[in-house]
């Protein structure tokens, strides 16, 4: 089965840093196939013949073995991202709008969860809406467009309080993503 790594906080602020050949070194060491990673934020697509809760686990450990400080993960499968693609909430029109206002900055992200966030939950992410950010719950992917710069978004960082095990991708890497678990 093809599933696609999402390490959370990876090379971010030079903070925990970790080049993908390394990585891809790591990962191939623990009997996962066809192994290839993409930009350094810790994306990485593999082969293997787990389930995904063992998958995970044997990655976190031969993480930390390897590089000396843990880092959480995230395994989706092929298919699971072909959903999320798929199920965009958001019309081509909404989005084109939010990067039509400010076309200098990712406006489109996808957090992924191990697991769906209570109902109650996603009224508490979204917040009063004032800062016009939209969020949108499917399975196991929150979406969340964003009006302007996500780095000012009070939505964003509500998302991070709320949900720390989340880690966010933006739709043009969410997009190469399927592309690489596709081929």
């Amino acid at each position: 089965m093809t599933y696609v790594l999402l390490f959370r906080g990876l090379n971010v602020g030079g903070r925990s840093a970790v080049k993908m050949p390394e990585l891809a070194a790591v990962l191939t060491s623990l009997g996962l196939r066809g192994v290839r990673t993409y930009i350094q934020s810790g994306n990485a697509v593999v082969e293997c013949d787990l389930p995904e809760a063992a998958l995970i686990a044997l990655v976190r450990d031969g993480f930390t073995r390897g590089f000396g400080f843990a880092c959480e993960v995230c395994a989706v499968s092929g298919e699971e991202l072909a959903r999320v693609v798929a199920e965009l909430p958001f019309t081509a029109e909404e989005i084109e709008a939010t990067q039509q206002a400010q076309p200098e900055v990712e406006h489109l992200y996808v957090y992924f969860l191990p697991e769906p966030p209570a109902p109650d939950a996603l009224a508490a992410l979204q917040g009063d809406g004032a800062d016009g950010d939209r969020i949108a719950l499917r399975g196991r992917a929150l979406y969340l467009l964003c009006a302007g710069s996500v780095r000012n978004s009070k939505t964003a960082a509500r998302i991070g309080k709320r949900l720390p095990a989340a880690t966010a991708r933006n739709w043009n890497t969410v997009r190469k993503l399927l592309d690489m678990a596709s081929k």
